[in-house]
């Protein structure tokens, strides 16, 4: 805009990604086919209680006679996920950087949510970018709770905040096999395939994932001198 603006404030976002529209589609056709019913809305993140966290990559359906339908992981959901049917752009994001922006927003994914949030909240990620940005930080301390967290640990758990997301080594197999004519359930279960410790960790308290995380990496680490 050649020049700066002093009530413009510019926000960009750590994003995931794109999937592929035409995906969606015949995912929203599938359970339409399913449940015998149109669907007037997919609710991407929908959070629920499980004992003793939020889950907040459940998915919610609601069918056009108010019907609502809440997934603990919507499996369409989870191949954008795993990039198997995000836009190759996306895997070489021009705007990755984040520097061209005064607040960046990202999800807040770091350990650190546990010691400043109690177990039934959320939180996001407000990044300062410029001056203004900062300026406008310290307006947001008055009116929200704002926490100060370690923006290593950040990026490490979120490394959407400096780098555009790797893609997936079969997301053209995926596709190709979509445009081939295989049914989207099918396709999509066979390569987004939900493990055994996902689904404990989609489903289960914390505790209980905790305990499977634990003996996970002892197996791990047993199998690595063993050499098995």
């Amino acid at each position: 805009m050649k020049k700066d603006y002093e009530k413009l404030i510019t926000i960009d976002f750590a994003c995931h990604g794109q999937g592929a529209p035409h995906v969606f589609k015949a995912w929203i056709k599938h359970l339409e086919n399913k449940y015998k019913l149109n669907l007037i809305k997919f609710l991407f993140r929908e959070k629920k209680y499980i004992i003793d966290h939020v889950n907040s990559n459940c998915t919610g359906y609601v069918f056009a006679d108010g019907k609502k339908v809440l997934v603990n992981r919507d499996y369409y959901h989870h191949a954008f996920v795993y990039g198997f049917h995000m836009r190759k752009s996306c895997a070489d994001c021009k705007f990755s950087s984040h520097n061209d922006s005064d607040i960046t927003l990202a999800d807040f994914k770091s350990p650190q949510r546990r010691k400043l949030l109690s177990h039934n909240q959320t939180g996001s990620d407000i990044v300062c970018n410029t001056p203004k940005g900062i300026e406008i930080g310290k307006q947001l301390v008055i009116s929200m709770n704002v926490y100060a967290a370690d923006y290593r640990q950040e990026i490490l758990y979120n490394p959407k905040l400096v780098r555009s997301v790797f893609g997936n080594k079969d997301r053209d197999g995926f596709m190709q096999n979509f445009y081939s004519g295989v049914p989207i359930d099918a396709l999509i279960k066979k390569y987004a395939k939900i493990t055994p410790i996902q689904w404990i960790d989609y489903n289960m308290p914390t505790s209980v994932n905790n305990v499977f995380v634990f003996l996970m990496r002892v197996c791990d680490f047993v199998k690595r001198k063993l050499k098995i």
